[in-house]
C-alpha cells in the first residue's frame, strides 16, 4: 500500500545495449538516476509511492520461493490465469512481437528495460491485460474473483483502503472516483514510450483496461475514461482536454515565445475546454529535457514558478532546474521556498540536504 516508509518513487530504465544490474545492485543506487531504496519514514505512518518497495518485493518473493521473480509469476500468476501472451522475461522473441513505442514528440524510441520487473518490468497483450482484469471481478457464470490464483478474501482485502493512506490506496489497488461518481479499483502504469490505465467497478461488475505505446499515451486514456464513466458536472476540470499537447506543436513550428503566447490565448478563450494546472507546464518542460533544450525547459519551469508562486512541488522542480543549470545558489534558495511550502515534503528535504552538502 505504499506506506512502508521507503524511498525512490519510480525508475527510468536502461537502453537496449546497457548491461542490467543485479537485483541487489538496484536496490543499492544502480538505477540510471533513481537512487536507491532505503527507510525514510516510520512505517506505517504515512502514504508516498515508492516503486521501489516493490523491487524489494521482488528480491523477497525470489528468497522465500527460490526462484527466479518471473518464473515465479509464471507459474503461479500469469499462466493460470491464462495469461499466455505475458511475461517479465522480455526475451528477443517478446521484444521482436512488441509494438513500437514513440516518445513525447512522436519519435521513436527504444523500449526501457528495467531490473526491477515488479515495480516496471511486465510486457503484455491488451488481450491478457483484460483477462487480468476480470480475473478481479466475478464472472458471468459465477466464477469468484480471484480464479483460484487468489482468495476472494484477499482480493477483497488489496481493494480496500489501507490505513494512512487517506483512502485512496488498497493493497496494489488505487482507489479513485470516476468522474461520474463511482469507485473505481485499478493502477496506472508509465514507462517512456508507453502509458496503461486499468479501473475496475466491483459492485457492478464494470472494467476498462487501455494500453498506449506513445509517452503521451496517459493523455488518450484520461479521456477514454472520461467517455466511459463521463461527468455530470460541468465545472469539473477532470475530463478537459491537456493544454500542454497543443503547445507542443506550437513550440515545433514558433518556439518558446509561440508556445508561450498559445498557453496565454487557449487559457482567456478556452479555459472550459482546456486543463490548466501546475502540471501542464512541467510537462512541457520535461518533454524539452529530452530534446535537449535546457535552457527553454529552465524557462517554462520559470514560468511556471510565476504563475503558481505557493506550490511547493513546482518550486522544487525550479530548485532541481536550476542545480542542473549551475546556478547552486539560486536552486538552495527555491529549495527552502518549497519546504516552507510544505515542511513535510521529504524528496525535497533529501535533495536540498544533498545539495548543501555538495556546493
Amino acid at each position: 500500500s505504499h506506506t512502508a516508509g521507503l524511498s525512490l518513487h519510480g525508475y527510468p530504465g536502461f537502453g537496449p545495449q546497457d548491461e542490467l544490474p543485479t537485483l541487489e545492485a538496484s536496490l543499492s543506487g544502480a538505477t540510471n538516476g533513481s537512487s536507491d531504496v532505503r527507510q525514510i519514514m516510520e512505517p506505517g505512518t504515512k502514504w508516498k509511492y515508492s516503486g521501489g518497495g516493490y523491487t524489494l518485493l521482488q528480491l523477497l518473493v525470489e528468497e522465500v520461493s527460490g526462484r527466479d521473480f518471473d518464473e515465479f509469476m509464471a507459474d503461479e500468476i500469469l499462466r493460470p490465469l491464462g495469461m499466455e501472451h505475458s511475461s517479465y522475461n522480455i526475451s528477443p522473441e517478446i521484444q521482436e512481437a512488441s509494438s513500437l513505442c514513440y516518445d513525447n514528440w512522436g519519435r521513436p524510441t527504444p523500449s526501457p528495460r528495467f531490473t526491477a520487473e515488479a515495480a516496471a518490468g511486465l510486457h503484455v497483450t491488451i488481450a491478457d491485460f483484460a483477462k487480468f482484469a476480470q480475473s478481479a471481478l466475478a464472472g458471468p457464470n459465477g466464477e469468484a474473483p480471484g480464479r483460484g490464483v487468489l482468495k476472494p478474501e484477499i482480493l477483497a482485502e488489496m481493494m480496500r483502503p489501507s490505513p494512512a493512506t487517506e483512502e485512496r490506496y488498497g493493497l496494489g489497488y488505487t482507489v479513485r472516483e470516476l468522474p461520474d461518481g463511482r469507485m473505481a479499483r485499478g493502477h496506472g502504469g508509465a514507462n517512456r514510450g508507453w502509458h496503461a490505465q486499468l479501473k475496475l467497478v466491483p459492485e457492478s461488475g464494470d472494467g476498462l483496461v487501455v494500453v498506449t505505446n506513445g509517452s503521451n499515451g496517459w493523455a488518450v486514456h484520461r479521456q477514454v475514461v472520461c467517455a466511459w464513466a463521463p461527468s455530470t458536472n460541468e465545472e469539473s476540470n477532470s475530463c478537459k482536454k491537456p493544454v500542454y499537447l497543443p503547445l507542443l506543436s506550437v513550440y515545433e513550428d514558433g518556439g518558446l515565445p509561440a508556445a508561450f503566447a498559445r498557453y496565454d490565448e487557449l487559457k482567456e478563450t478556452h479555459a472550459d475546454e482546456y486543463r490548466f494546472s501546475p502540471g501542464e507546464l512541467h510537462l512541457l518542460g520535461r518533454a524539452l529535457v529530452e530534446i535537449g533544450k535546457q535552457e527553454d525547459a529552465l524557462q517554462v519551469v520559470e514560468r511556471n514558478r510565476a504563475l503558481y508562486p505557493e506550490h511547493a512541488g513546482v518550486a522544487g522542480i525550479l530548485g532541481e532546474a536550476y542545480w542542473k543549470a549551475g546556478r547552486k545558489e539560486l536552486a538552495i534558495r527555491e529549495l527552502e521556498r518549497a519546504l516552507e511550502l510544505d515542511p513535510d515534503n521529504s524528496r525535497v528535504s533529501e535533495t536540498l540536504q544533498r545539495f548543501r552538502n555538495e556546493k
